[in-house]
């Protein structure tokens, strides 16, 4: 069985409070939030994990990813890949004994 590999763009915000949010713009309602930049790439590669995983279990294809430079950001916004390794993230989520 084949594993993918893919990377999507997310448009990190920066908040007033120090933290940051981050969306993907090809997947619609895949957002997270995190109180350091280190903290929200996590939870950045945690949420695309998750919500591309669920199309796979669903049976829907996978989105193709846009190309960052067409992606504008506004403000302190800006624009960063975050990379879906299908096999790595199975072997960190199974909790099979």
């Amino acid at each position: 069985m084949e594993m993918t590999k893919l990377s999507y763009p997310a448009v990190f915000h920066p908040e007033e409070n120090g933290g940051y949010s981050v969306d993907f713009p090809d997947l619609l309602g895949c957002v997270t939030e995190g109180d350091t930049f280190s903290e929200v790439v996590d939870m950045a590669e945690d949420a695309l994990g998750i919500y591309l995983y669920s199309l796979k279990e669903d049976g829907e294809p996978y989105p193709k990813p846009s190309k960052p430079a067409g992606i504008k950001a506004e403000g302190r916004d800006f624009v960063s890949l975050i990379e879906y390794d299908e096999a790595a993230y199975l072997k960190c989520t199974d909790e099979r004994p």
